[in-house]
């Protein structure tokens, strides 16, 4: 399944992503955004490494999407 930016567009206010960490070769852990499995993008935010932290520490989240802009998803990252 190939995702689409009008799969997000025409979903926004009612598409849930989940949020997970992946690990990079080098070893770096990043957070990124999944739907249905599939890769949709990393997160990026200036509260991201807290957000690794309570990822890393067993809490989950998702992303709601709130608004897309060409290839860039804007989503709120929310306490599952």
């Amino acid at each position: 399944m190939q995702l689409l930016e009008s799969d997000f567009r025409a979903k926004a206010g009612a598409l849930q992503l989940d949020i997970e960490l992946d690990t990079r070769p080098n070893g770096l852990q990043v957070a990124i955004a999944t739907y249905n499995g599939q890769r949709a993008g990393s997160i990026t935010s200036d509260a991201l490494l807290r957000l690794i932290e309570c990822i890393e520490s067993g809490s989950s989240f998702i992303g709601e999407v709130r608004d897309v802009s060409g290839a860039r998803v804007e989503i709120q990252v929310v306490h599952r």
